[in-house]
């Protein structure tokens, strides 16, 4: 017998505020599927996409499981298509896709790390596909995806070509004004009490570091040998050891002018130093995974936490789809009660400030082939306007109308999958529809499906970063400027870094961390201190 829960009808109305450019803002009952189409149209549409195609999609996506299901069959028997799934690791998409970009063997899909600098070279030497001519008229829910990120219409102007779409993240259901980011850690709250730990919705570097020190002393959940404290990886790591003192150390903000106008580099400022000597420490102490520069973003590593039962935290989004994974499989393989077992906290310096960095409304982008030829670039516009659509986003997010939910006479969505998610029922969804083109992020806030406790702990967090940060000190919050995010020029070229790679490199040097990030700094200041300039000089002419 299914579980079942009823959900308000006004509730699925919010969700969907902020989906699509049809998407309704008033009443009280969740917009209706589309009708079925005429006979009339049906038959064009069927001969539109008479022709199989294979889609080649590049993406850090290691389930390859993504053709065969019914959730699969939804979108092979309107579109006519199969993917072929190219995987590129999280912790190496800007290098796999440099590769392929400038190769000439990129597939005919793939999902980016955008940076701009490489963006406008790419699309000066003619390497990424633009999109079609009136392409807006064509697919309006694309284009009411672009017009969310609030970002699409500065860069198609700065560099005078659209050859890209970006993942917005946010839409009308976002609780505070200022976009920030949602990282944090999730954690086995079970073994902090165990040892004798506060569980907070906020720590110090320190005060998590002593946590950690304690349960790698008490081992509270009986892990012997294979215990880990945190198992976290290195884009991850820079979370917990630089950004509670560290305003300017993200890609976003690590150029930044003072109060006499000139640009500085905030890698190179001493809070950065004092974070990595904690991070050294915790290495040295063995409170992090001993190759930790080695394991992968994502799920495989997050299961230390939940699935083995050897780590006590891990990094990843403060989103209820996330809590309610993690929970899922707690219960089912730890045997423990994850409402009292699993929490999730960020962090702040020991006065409990908060330091935010405002961020665009996007995360990652799509690309495609400049030899994509039309027929399949339509063909693949066609489905992520679909994904992009209303419709779309309950089927991605909710199911199938029918089997995973319906709604009732009243106007109330019934989710008949109990606690089961799409994701875990659909072995296609996974790593592919979420983040394909519209990202959940905005969905989840609200999403039906999802347990109360873990919404709540999502949009919590942003309402408590932003109560603990001051957007008008900039010491302490780094307002978006889009000229300088989006700044480009030869010299912005040669100093892009993997910010959190070469943070862990300085840590893994050696013990003397100053000589280390000295020297690191030394020798970097060749490539940034032009960049410096150049920003100084174009604000001045502003």
């Amino acid at each position: 017998m299914k579980k079942t829960k009823t959900i308000p009808s006004l509730l699925v109305t919010v969700m969907l505020a902020g989906i699509g450019s049809a998407c309704s803002s008033s009443g009280t009952t969740p917009p209706a599927v589309s009708a079925p189409k005429s006979s009339e149209a049906t038959a064009k549409e069927q001969n539109k996409y008479a022709q199989h195609m294979k889609i080649s999609y590049a993406s850090g996506n290691n389930n390859l499981d993504v053709n065969n299901d019914v959730f699969a069959k939804i979108w092979k028997d309107k579109f006519n298509f199969d993917w072929e799934i190219l995987p590129v690791p999280s912790n190496n998409n800007n290098e796999m896709f440099r590769i392929m970009i400038n190769s000439g063997d990129m597939p005919d899909i793939g999902s980016w790390n955008y940076n701009h600098s490489e963006y406008v070279s790419y699309v000066k030497q003619g390497l990424l596909k633009k999109l079609p001519d009136g392409w807006r008229k064509k697919w309006p829910n694309l284009a009411a995806a672009q017009d969310m990120t609030g970002i699409n219409k500065y860069v198609a102007d700065q560099v005078g070509s659209e050859n890209i779409l970006f993942k917005p993240v946010m839409g009308k259901n976002y609780p505070v004004d200022t976009l920030i980011n949602h990282s944090g850690i999730w954690y086995r709250a079970d073994w902090f009490r165990a040892v004798g730990a506060e569980i907070k919705e906020y720590y110090t570097t320190v005060e998590l570091m002593d946590i950690a020190r304690k349960i790698k002393q008490q081992d509270p959940g009986k892990a012997g040998k294979a215990l880990i404290p945190i198992t976290i990886p290195t884009s991850e790591l820079p979370i917990i050891f630089i950004h509670p003192n560290a305003t300017h150390y993200q890609e976003v903000s690590q150029f930044y002018q003072d109060a006499n106008g000139v640009f500085q580099w905030g890698l190179a400022e001493p809070e950065i130093l004092e974070g990595l000597k904690l991070w050294r420490q915790a290495y040295d102490e063995g409170l992090l995974h001993p190759e930790f520069y080695n394991l992968p973003y994502g799920a495989e590593t997050e299961a230390k936490t939940y699935t083995a039962g050897i780590s006590a935290m891990n990094a990843a989004a403060g989103m209820g789809s996330v809590g309610t994974r993690q929970a899922s499989f707690m219960k089912s393989n730890l045997g423990v009660d994850p409402n009292e077992s699993l929490n999730f906290s960020f962090f702040t310096d020991k006065n409990g400030t908060y330091r935010a960095n405002e961020i665009p409304n996007f995360a990652g982008s799509l690309i495609f082939n400049p030899k994509l030829d039309d027929a399949k670039f339509e063909r693949i516009l066609d489905i992520l306007n679909e994904s992009a659509s209303e419709e779309g986003q309950l089927l991605i997010n909710l199911g199938i109308e029918g089997t995973d939910w319906e709604k009732k006479p009243d106007g109330t969505i019934v989710n008949l999958n109990g606690d089961l998610q799409i994701s875990d029922k659909y072995k296609s969804v996974p790593n592919l529809w979420p983040p394909l083109l519209v990202l959940r992020d905005n969905f989840t806030l609200v999403n039906p499906s999802l347990p109360k406790i873990w919404r709540d702990k999502a949009r919590n967090q942003y309402v408590k970063k932003t109560e603990l940060t001051d957007p008008k000190n900039p010491k302490i919050f780094a307002k978006l400027d889009p000229d300088v995010y989006f700044y480009s020029s030869p010299a912005r070229t040669r100093a892009v870094m993997n910010i959190s790679t070469e943070l862990a490199g300085i840590v893994l040097k050696g013990p003397n961390v100053e000589a280390n990030w000295n020297a690191w700094v030394k020798a970097k200041m060749p490539l940034i201190q032009p960049v410096l300039d150049e920003l100084t000089a174009m604000k001045k002419k502003k």
